[in-house]
């Protein structure tokens, strides 16, 4: 007993020392002057409930510091957390002030907006066995399940951000929960065990998009939407850095130059081919009555050559000794002949005429309904290259549109993105089994086991 308590009495002897003697730490050095940060980057992040309902919306800014001092960044903020160190912020109705005391490459922190609006809302929808579903009814659920997306701009967005970002939607779930049925207008993806959808639209833009799924065991991992500036011209030539895109927007320019030209070229066509159609038709009467006039001329002259002919025999049957009449007759019966033929040729070509001259205002009218197509291409084509400059730069712009911060409205940003989530849909997971409750133990069972 007496070594026991020895050694209680050593024990407490270490013991007090060490939680007494804390160290104190040292205070923080004092914060002057003005911090230099030369950079600043937005990223929003939206939670949203199973049918796309914006719960909150929470703004992730990285600042890079330059160099330590005071620094207040804008922003109307109903909550801000510090997510790099211990450091307090000043939370001010105007935004947030921070007191740097030394150089941050990277300075996190988030911050709770509210009444904000991203540019881009999403609502979504659930069938099973084309009935309207509860999502948490789909897990584990097998048969044809449907999920509707239907994307439009936020009402209360601000312009810059409806005119200048485009969305892309995601859909994301296991290969092995089912076969993909219909999704159009869809990018499909398969990594690894993970199927991806994914749907696009452009700024201002509302669009509604359809997934069918024959479902098995049916889970999904997640829906979100990612909300990105918009400039065609800077992705393009990310993809085709071969392609001088400054050049192909002059040609583009002088393509749609041409293009009115030639517009403007048909409509001339179409009035020459307009009078040539009603010459012609005038030409077609005239023809006609002249193959009418030859017809009539080629019969008279068949029946004349009929009655030489006649007239030749008799007088090769009666008449003798008249060698120089008879040879007279035959000559003229010759000449009957070929004035005959003559004007069969005649009638001939001029039914030819006739049947050429009654076929060209119907070509005619074809190349007026042809050039009226004509017009109409070109003036979709002339649309398309109208409709180019702000698929290149929607804003409207010369030059791109600076950045906009999201948080204050103001230029100074380097970059803004959003990123909104819908929760997955997956069966509950099975509670683990729980350890065997042990009894209570003392303070002194548990020092007396260290001796045992």
């Amino acid at each position: 007993m007496k070594r026991l308590l020895a050694w209680l009495t050593a024990v407490f002897c270490v013991i007090i020392p060490l939680t007494s003697a804390a160290p104190a730490s040292d205070p923080a050095p004092p914060v002057s002057g003005q911090a230099t940060v030369d950079l600043r980057e937005e990223t929003v992040y939206g939670i949203l409930d199973a049918y796309g309902t914006q719960e909150e919306l929470m703004a992730v800014v990285r600042l890079r510091v330059a160099s330590p001092g005071h620094y207040t960044d804008g922003g109307k903020y109903a909550q801000v957390v510090n997510l790099t160190n211990s450091m307090q912020p000043t939370l001010g109705p105007d935004g947030v002030s921070w007191a740097f005391a030394e150089a941050y490459p990277e300075f996190y922190y988030q911050g709770k907006l509210p009444d904000a609006q991203p540019p881009f809302s999403l609502c979504v929808s659930y069938t099973l066995g084309g009935e309207a579903a509860n999502p948490s009814a789909l897990a584990g659920a097998s048969g044809r399940v449907g999920i509707k997306l239907d994307v439009s701009p936020s009402e209360g967005a601000a312009a810059y951000f409806k005119q200048n970002f485009m969305a892309q939607v995601q859909l994301e779930l296991p290969a092995e929960a089912g076969d993909i049925v219909s999704a159009e207008g869809a990018a499909n993806m398969l990594t690894g065990g993970t199927r991806t959808l994914s749907f696009t639209v452009l700024p201002g833009k509302s669009a509604s998009f359809a997934v069918e799924i024959e479902a098995r065991d049916f889970a999904l991992d997640a829906i979100s939407m990612a909300m990105m500036p918009y400039q065609l011209d800077a992705m393009m030539k990310d993809v085709l850095p071969e392609i001088d895109f400054d050049e192909f927007q002059s040609g583009a320019a002088a393509m749609k130059t041409g293009a009115q030209q030639l517009v403007d070229g048909t409509v001339a066509l179409e009035t020459g081919a307009q009078q040539l159609s009603d010459g012609l038709g005038q030409a077609s009467s005239s023809a006609g009555q002249l193959v009418d006039a030859s017809k009539q001329l080629s019969i008279g002259m068949t029946q004349l050559n009929n009655s030489m002919v006649k007239y030749q025999n008799l007088f090769e049957q009666y008449i003798t000794g008249g060698d120089q009449f008879l040879l007279m007759m035959q000559s003229l019966t010759t000449s009957a002949g070929k004035l005959a033929s003559g004007v069969a040729a005649l009638d001939a070509a001029l039914t030819q005429l006739n049947t050429a001259s009654g076929e060209l205002p119907t070509g005619a009218q074809k190349l007026i309904e042809g050039e009226k197509a004509l017009q109409q291409g070109l003036a979709e084509l002339q649309e398309a290259l109208d409709a180019l400059p702000g698929l290149l730069n929607p804003a409207g712009e010369d030059e791109p549109a600076p950045p906009v911060s999201f948080v204050t409205g103001e230029e100074g940003v380097t970059t803004v993105q959003f990123i909104s989530r819908v929760p997955g849909i997956h069966a509950p997971e099975p509670l683990p089994e729980q350890p065997p409750v042990e009894s209570p133990r003392s303070f002194w069972d548990r020092l007396l086991d260290l001796f045992r």
